[in-house]
């Protein structure tokens, strides 16, 4: 009774650890989306490279 009493507490602490860790798992993955996309906003917002060598190329004048 207790054997089995403590490999069941073992395996349910063990469940519990990797289920804690998928979940790390997935809020970094959801991170790393973010960041992807706020990269990508950012360079949607800012001008293409073309324009802004154009502006520094006005103000050299």
């Amino acid at each position: 009774m207790i054997i089995t009493t403590i490999t069941t507490t073992i395996t349910t602490r063990l469940l519990l650890l990797l289920l804690l860790l998928l979940l790390l798992l997935l809020l970094l993955l959801l991170l790393l989306l973010l960041l992807l996309l706020l990269l990508l906003l950012l360079l949607l917002l800012l001008p293409p490279p073309t324009t802004t060598t154009t502006y520094y190329y006005y103000y050299y004048y």
